[in-house]
């Protein structure tokens, strides 16, 4: 079936799932992805109301990981037994409702335990979202596909910014302060979104009505064909992964990279508004979302270029040097053009190693083991989300403003692109990768949509 298939009718496969799959999948994330964040911008306004220490916001803000990290593996077999479809539903619905509800809080100890469960609510996403992919793109689009769902992540901050100061500053009804009506709104697409989610996501190809039975036929040869290409993989369950050298040092890998990423992100609306005394709630939330725009293009086009090259390794190192010289410079300036530009860059670096960085796990273990080794590298990976905000914290109330944080970040993602070299993928050789490649020939197919 495989050979009756034309580069034509194989590019239309491609862009068929690539249009139906990528854009709830975005969106969804989006959605999601808002209510991760937003505290940073709460925190304009929140840190005064609940009394919370720059300390204690770092707390809030990285205990979210905590309850990710408990529950990251036990979601990931649990989308396997229910189903992607059901089990992501479930992820963003529950994520929605805990989002709304910390709106009411009225102490830091109550927002600790909300952050905790968000994070528990919000376990299994993103390793659950890798796992999926892999069961509809091929390697040789696979990076493309996970970078156009990260690019989420910065669209987010591009997006949530605005929007969210300008709720702060405009929305103050009934008593009700600006900083909850924004938790409180933006919480209610993730309840939208779960529903949508359950409506329209399909669980594998096999269940997909509007492919054809010869598509269908088609896409399993070329997976069966990749699984040929790479027969050092391995079928692990939860205890092996957990146990897999190579899963436990890209865990350590990912680790040091969320340190950089989370470092930075949930502190950047204060390390704008420490640029200047004069910029009002909508100007912060404008300037903080500049460098996120830049990043979505860098991931994106990133991405694409690991695709088209079938290298994994040097794609996932490369940005995270960059990322690291980003926050290095940004932690030795006083110019604040140049500090706002340094991390711009440092961003972009951090997060287009992501898609090749994940790429690579369909290179250690079959497609099946991916929903559990990602989410090992995950959930041990995000721990770097609650120590990252912590140090930035921990340095501001020493009185080191956030130089000292930042220096530390920087540190960190340096080692990690170093680290990342290392990574042993002794089935992915060159011939492999040529093969992969002549398999195809569209590699480009997915994100020109």
């Amino acid at each position: 079936m495989t050979g009756q298939f034309t580069p034509e009718a194989a590019r239309v496969v491609v862009r068929k799932i690539a249009l139906r799959i990528l854009p709830l999948s975005i969106a969804l994330y989006v959605v999601a992805f808002v209510d991760r964040v937003n505290l940073g911008y709460a925190a304009l306004q929140m840190n005064k109301a609940l009394g919370l220490t720059s300390e204690g916001f770092g707390f809030a803000a990285g205990v979210f990981f905590i309850g990710n990290v408990l529950f990251e593996v036990p979601s990931n077999l649990l989308l396997l037994r229910y189903g992607p479809r059901k089990w992501i539903s479930r992820i963003i619905f529950t994520w929605g409702v805990i989002a709304t509800l910390t709106a009411f809080v009225q102490s830091p100890a109550q927002l600790y335990i909300l952050r905790f469960l968000l994070g528990v609510a919000e376990a299994g996403f993103i390793p659950g979202m890798v796992f999926y992919f892999s069961l509809w793109f091929r390697e040789t689009e696979r990076a493309s596909a996970i970078g156009l769902f990260l690019i989420a992540m910065p669209l987010t901050y591009v997006v949530a910014a605005p929007i969210s100061t300008a709720i702060m500053r405009y929305v103050n009804l009934w008593g009700f302060e600006g900083w909850r009506w924004m938790l409180f709104l933006e919480g209610i697409p993730a309840l939208l979104g779960g529903a949508l989610c359950f409506l329209l996501l399909t669980d594998s190809p096999e269940h997909a009505s509007w492919l054809s039975a010869e598509e269908k036929a088609w896409l399993a040869g070329q997976f069966a064909t990749e699984q040929k290409l790479v027969p050092h993989a391995k079928e692990v369950n939860a205890r092996q992964a957990l146990a897999n050298p190579t899963i436990l040092f890209m865990a350590l890998i990912y680790f040091l990279s969320q340190l950089g990423a989370l470092g930075i992100g949930y502190w950047l609306p204060q390390i704008v508004r420490n640029l200047s005394e004069n910029l009002s709630l909508t100007q912060v939330g404008f300037i903080s979302g500049v460098p996120y725009a830049v990043t979505a293009i860098a991931l994106v086009i990133w991405a694409r270029c690991s695709d088209k090259f079938q290298e994994r390794k040097l794609f996932a190192a490369i940005p995270q040097a960059i990322g690291a010289a980003g926050l290095l410079v940004a932690g030795g300036v006083r110019n604040p053009v140049i500090a706002m530009i340094a991390i711009t860059i440092a961003l972009a670096g951090i997060f287009a190693t992501k898609p090749p960085f994940f790429a690579m796990l369909n290179q250690v273990v079959t497609r099946r083991a991916v929903a559990v080794s990602s989410a090992v590298v995950t959930s041990i990976g995000n721990i770097g989300g609650f120590v990252g905000p912590y140090v930035v914290g921990v340095a501001t109330r020493a009185g080191h403003a956030q130089k000292a944080g930042l220096l530390t970040l920087s540190a960190a993602l340096f080692l990690s692109a170093l680290l990342t070299l290392f990574i042993k993928l002794e089935n992915h050789n060159e011939a492999s990768a040529r093969e992969l490649s002549e398999m195809s020939g569209i590699r480009e197919q997915v994100g020109k949509k």
